[in-house]
């Protein structure tokens, strides 16, 4: 998606150390990268941690924007990053075997046989799935944001969705 000219003058402002266009820049933007972050993640403070420092190194980030991508694939990129991050520091912490999932009760069984789902498949797949099929990055995106060759996003998107279908299914997803 071509920048427009509304895009181009708040990333210059922004750039130049504007906060409130920075803000406008992110502001569309915002509700996909924390449904990004929530699901990489499955925890909301994790989520909030993420998407802080996504947003921090977007913004200390952005007067080496070079618009090679759209400003949406450079972001969430960052933001992807960031929460890969989050989890490799867990890890080395070793407080926890894997990344928690967090329940809502009231919501529909079909909902939560989704977020179970999605959270019993590879973290590699998983954003993959969610770059592609709901945010609606094509492949060439999609792997730019993740620093994979396009046959990689493929091959792990038919991965993920298959892995999907058995768990949904009652199978096993591995």
């Amino acid at each position: 998606m071509p920048q427009t000219v509304t895009e181009r003058r708040l990333i210059a402002q922004a750039a130049g150390g504007d906060a409130d266009a920075f803000l406008q820049l992110i502001r569309p933007h915002d509700r996909a990268l924390r449904a990004l972050a929530y699901r990489i993640l499955a925890d909301r403070h994790l989520m909030d941690d993420a998407l802080q420092d996504a947003y921090l190194a977007a913004f200390r980030s952005l007067p080496r924007f070079r618009g090679d991508s759209s400003f949406r694939t450079w972001i969430f990129r960052i933001a992807h990053n960031a929460c890969i991050d989050i989890i490799r520091r867990r890890r080395e912490l070793d407080e926890v075997d894997e990344i928690p999932g967090d329940r809502f009760d009231d919501l529909a069984d079909l909902r939560l046989d989704l977020v179970d789902a999605l959270d019993a498949i590879p973290v590699t797949h998983r954003a993959v799935l969610l770059l592609v099929d709901l945010h609606g990055f094509d492949y060439s995106a999609a792997a730019e944001i993740l620093g994979v060759p396009v046959g990689t996003v493929r091959s792990r998107l038919s991965r993920a969705r298959r892995s999907m279908q058995q768990l949904l299914e009652g199978g096993s997803g591995s």
